[in-house]
């Protein structure tokens, strides 16, 4: 049988570390989430870039980065809120049947609107 003062010198270790290890472990995944981040973004401009005045929906967009349109919604909120993006008025079919807000870069905002 174990005794109680065996116990207390050897105690069990916590379910979840709230120490050194896991503060390491939080740094490393938010440095890997923001490198992943930036690498959403910069294909991101690229594809609004190669849609050009046309812009994209945010529907369009998730098909042209070949994932879940939920993980490409920072990415459109940090680029609107950069002022890399704009929004345009007009709305345009999607695949999926529902209508979305075109997006198209700042540098095309001016042309797109004329244009539609």
């Amino acid at each position: 049988m174990i005794g109680r003062a065996q116990l207390r010198s050897n105690p069990q270790p916590t379910l979840f570390d709230r120490g050194d290890a896991a503060r390491a472990a939080q740094v490393d995944a938010l440095r890997k989430s923001r490198e992943y981040h930036c690498e959403r973004r910069d294909t991101a401009y690229s594809a609004f870039a190669a849609a050009g005045r046309d812009g994209l929906t945010r529907h369009e967009l998730s098909q042209t980065m070949q994932c879940q349109q939920s993980s490409i919604c920072s990415v459109v909120l940090a680029m609107l809120r950069d002022g890399e993006l704009v929004e345009l008025r007009s709305r345009r079919r999607s695949t999926a049947g529902g209508s979305g807000c075109i997006l198209v870069l700042s540098s095309y905002e001016e042309i797109a609107r004329h244009a539609g």
